[in-house]
């Protein structure tokens, strides 16, 4: 495919995008439940990223003190 033709394909794609975006967006009841849907979807990323914060802190912890087992049991060895 020529570059030139794919360019310009490119651009009246993302207008024709952009004034349908715009149409839709224009309606008041389609805004408020793009926004309550991308609320939802932001808050169920923020609570999965703290689980995983506080998964990745248990195993830390854990991995840590079965380094200092391990410590301990080699002084013991000696």
């Amino acid at each position: 495919m020529n570059p030139m033709a794919a360019g310009v394909t490119g651009a009246v794609i993302g207008a024709g995008v952009g004034a349908v975006a715009t149409k839709v967006l224009s309606d008041k009841k389609v805004r408020d439940k793009v926004f309550h849907t991308v609320s939802s979807v932001k808050k169920k990323v923020m609570d999965s990223m703290k689980d995983m914060e506080k998964a990745a802190m248990k195993q830390e912890k854990e991995i840590e003190h079965r380094l200092r087992l391990g410590k301990r049991a080699r002084k013991g060895v000696k």
